[in-house]
């Protein structure tokens, strides 16, 4: 078999370098004179300066106009999570922006007002992406009612020019856990302030996920001042069973004993030797008598001694119908014989 000439090995080789290489080298772009574009600089998004609440976390969306950009005059968007670090006060916000998916990450860190309810709140904003994007900056803000304005600026590197932005916007509570966020930004070239990298309009819905722990503590307190109410209306608690006919009446008793022990405090009708041997008739002692003059009566006696015994307590009883035996034998004695 004849042997190839060296002139048509490098001929067959180079046909087959231009096979593998030209596809990929092909220009795919209208004008291939013109270099491709940069892919669109996400600007801050429009997040109010107050971070979430403890253990919060938070799903969103926005979308970006670009307008008289000199980096790619295309509009940028992205999808984000925000989740906060417990009660450090810090949070991190993390995501993917279109239109080719960049991962992008920040982490923001409330220096001023973290936990006050109106603010002013000062957060220390730093981040980047796989631009790469690399930046740090300051928000402020505070929170009127549902309104939340905010003022931001940053100063970072992006390919290779460095840039200084400033943001504005405003965070709108549209429901407990729905927020809608509006901002305009501007970011300029630092080598040359003339230089417009990107003027842009953006717009976002942040959704909160979990209410985190300052919310869910709110939860319970409202839980708290509800059961308190229905404590009041007497909703909360079941009624006491009835009471016996015999708790009825030591309780009248012991009532009565009381009444009695004031009026005789006010006016005294009896000696102090007499007293001595009256039982107290104090509210502690439901068998009390119902009057002063029930003490020298044998019979109130005997009713007490009965009393006693109904509530378990034999040995007073027996004093009361000893005390019973004591003043009958008195009046026996008092009394003329035939």
């Amino acid at each position: 078999m004849p042997s190839i000439p060296a002139c048509f090995k490098a001929l067959i080789g180079a046909a087959l370098l231009w096979a593998v290489a030209g596809p990929s080298s092909a220009c795919f772009q209208d004008d291939c004179t013109k270099p491709i574009p940069a892919p669109p600089q996400q600007q801050r998004l429009p997040l109010a300066a107050q971070i979430l609440e403890p253990d919060a976390v938070s799903w969103g969306v926005h979308w970006g106009v670009n307008d008289k950009s000199s980096i790619a005059g295309q509009n940028e968007g992205s999808t984000y999570f925000r989740s906060s670090l417990g009660s450090s006060g810090i949070e991190t916000v993390y995501g993917f922006a279109t239109p080719m998916f960049i991962p992008y990450i920040d982490i923001r860190a409330q220096l001023l007002g973290y936990g006050w309810q109106h603010g002013p709140f000062l957060t220390l904003e730093a981040g980047g992406d796989l631009m790469p994007t690399r930046h740090i900056g300051l928000a402020l803000g505070t929170k009127v009612g549902p309104l939340s304005p905010f003022v931001a600026a940053s100063v970072g590197h992006s390919l290779d020019k460095d840039f200084i932005e400033g943001n504005a916007g405003l965070s709108l509570d549209l429901r407990e856990q729905l927020s809608l966020n509006m901002s305009v930004s501007r970011r300029l070239n630092l080598a040359d302030y003339g230089d417009v990298m990107a003027d842009t309009l953006a717009v976002a819905l942040d959704w909160h996920l979990s209410p985190g722990r300052g919310r869910a503590k709110g939860k319970r307190r409202m839980r708290r001042d509800e059961d308190a109410d229905e404590d009041a209306d007497g909703k909360a608690w079941p009624q006491p069973p009835a009471k016996t006919a015999a708790e009825r009446g030591a309780e009248k008793m012991a009532a009565t004993a009381a009444t009695d022990d004031a009026a005789e405090k006010a006016n005294p009708q009896i000696p102090a030797e007499d007293s001595v041997n009256r039982p107290a008739s104090s509210s502690g002692d439901p068998c009390g008598f119902t009057a002063t003059i029930d003490a020298f009566d044998p019979a109130r006696w005997e009713a007490r001694a009965r009393c006693l015994d109904a509530l378990g307590k034999p040995d007073d009883a027996r004093q009361a119908r000893a005390k019973a035996k004591e003043l009958r034998a008195k009046d026996d004695e008092a009394s003329p014989k035939d």
